[in-house]
């Protein structure tokens, strides 16, 4: 359902001229509609759906923490040709969603059509980063060629046609490293405003030119990594990256992109994220959503750091009180990933989310349990309907029967379900069985460091992190030379 120019200029022209009537229009009497139509969606639809209960939690929250107020400010205040832009997106999500899954749902499972349709995927594109922070879930698993043009189209195809309405642009590395192979990415998108995209970025890269192509477009938030106030973001990413980061948020505000902000929380710095003043810069600055997500030992560091990072015991227990009262305050709608699990069950166990190596092409259930059977990948034809055809195999279907089901959500017990995972690849080739079972010690270590008061024995820093000039990947994608870094 790729929408041509023809088409997004016929709904952008309609849109231009009902915006006309926007000094009259009584929004409020649009936004009951409108969340309405949400509510009533979720609650006719499959209660069992993560998705769905997602929906009946979540979306009261984004009402009250002024969602639409925010939504009704950019409809009167932007020019007229950002306003369609984003009213054309908003359109063809809402409307066409309900209608792709109504038509795919009858045929489910035949060709090019996945067993269990998805709502959400996880991709991963870019495969270099000029950073190498410390707790990055991505330093054990850079290198390659970041996906052409036709390939990052064709995987975005792909899981739209197996249902994906989001997809979530999350690395493993960072997307605006390289400025020509961020305006591919970005055409991609914009060729597909039917198709909601969240891309995760440190942020740093974004100048005037990208900040305005990010503004023009309708369909896409960006997520900018902010780990707590200068001090303790700097102690991760490096000297002045806080005062790039701000700027580069300055940027996206003043050309009118959809943006907010992500962090990984630890038992360094959750104290910070979830205090009045943090989160009050946060909305000063414009942001749109605040997402946290909490720290998961995927990369190989020491227990010492495991253990200096992980939340548990008393630290989780006050980073979850403090977040539900900062959460049910006015201004800026907050979504702690671990949470959302807790109270919707497990997507990817539900059917309704993957993740996808857009550069090795391999899928697996999520970005925390990055693991599969060797042939469950994407090859390089770019043959359509492979997709369904590898969520068809029996690992994906063992998976989500509850066939050595994890004992509870994996935030709350990442070594269940990744000892889970492990029984279920028994019988497949697995390539990265020892890198699974590496991870699996890891993840007790960090349920079995809960109370241990351990120092802040290291930190890794922004590579490169004093000099402000933009480090480009190879031609090939290919992460930058080591020659053009610092060593941490």
């Amino acid at each position: 359902m790729l929408a041509s120019p023809r088409s997004r200029r016929l709904t952008r022209t309609l849109a231009r001229w009902a915006l006309g009537l926007r000094a009259i229009v009584p929004w409020r009497l649009v936004e009951r509609a409108v969340l309405a139509f949400v509510k009533m969606e979720a609650e006719c639809c499959t209660q069992s759906s993560p998705y769905y209960k997602f929906l009946q939690r979540y979306v009261a929250q984004f009402e009250q923490s002024g969602t639409f107020a925010r939504a009704r400010s950019f409809l009167r205040e932007r020019a007229r040709h950002q306003v369609a832009a984003r009213f054309d997106a908003w359109l063809r999500i809402g409307a066409l969603t309900a209608l792709r899954h109504e038509v795919l749902a009858k045929y489910k499972g035949r060709f090019g059509v996945a067993p269990r349709l998805l709502t959400e995927a996880q991709l991963a594109l870019s495969p270099g980063c000029d950073l190498q922070c410390e707790g990055c879930y991505t330093q054990d698993d850079r290198g390659g060629s970041a996906p052409k043009r036709a390939r990052i189209a064709y995987l975005v195809d792909e899981l739209v046609s197996c249902g994906v309405f989001t997809i979530h642009i999350i690395g493993k590395g960072e997307p605006f490293l390289s400025p020509t192979w961020a305006r591919e990415l970005l055409s991609v998108i914009e060729e597909r405003p039917h198709v909601f995209f969240t891309i995760a970025t440190h942020g740093m890269h974004i100048d005037d030119e990208l900040a305005a192509r990010l503004g023009a477009l309708g369909n896409v938030i960006v997520l900018v990594s902010i780990d707590g106030p200068e001090p303790l973001h700097d102690a991760r990413r490096g000297a002045g990256s806080y005062k790039r980061v701000e700027a580069a948020i300055a940027r996206l505000r003043a050309h009118g992109a959809l943006f907010g902000f992500s962090c990984m929380v630890s038992k360094k710095n959750y104290e910070a994220l979830v205090s009045d003043e943090f989160l009050e810069a946060r909305r000063a600055s414009g942001c749109a959503v605040g997402v946290f997500s909490r720290y998961f030992p995927l990369s190989s560091e020491g227990a010492s750091v495991v253990q200096e990072l992980s939340l548990a015991g008393d630290s989780l227990a006050k980073y979850t009180a403090r977040f539900d009262a900062v959460r049910a305050g006015p201004g800026l709608p907050l979504l702690d990933l671990d949470e959302v699990e807790q109270h919707t069950g497990c997507h990817s166990r539900a059917g309704e989310s993957i993740y996808v190596d857009g550069i090795t092409g391999q899928i697996a259930p999520c970005l925390r349990v990055p693991f599969a059977p060797d042939d469950c990948s994407l090859d390089r034809s770019n043959t359509r309907g492979q997709l369904a055809a590898r969520l068809a195999h029996p690992f994906f279907t063992a998976y989500r029967t509850g066939d050595k089901q994890c004992p509870t959500w994996c935030g709350a017990n990442l070594s269940g379900e990744l000892e889970s995972v492990a029984g279920l690849l028994e019988g497949h080739c697995a390539s990265d069985r020892a890198r699974l079972d590496e991870y699996e010690q890891r993840a007790r270590d960090a349920s079995e460091g809960a109370g241990k008061d351990l120092t802040n024995k290291r930190h890794l820093p922004v590579l490169n992190a004093t000099n402000p000039a933009r480090h480009s990947p190879r031609a090939d994608g290919a992460e930058p030379s080591k020659e053009s870094r610092s060593t941490p």
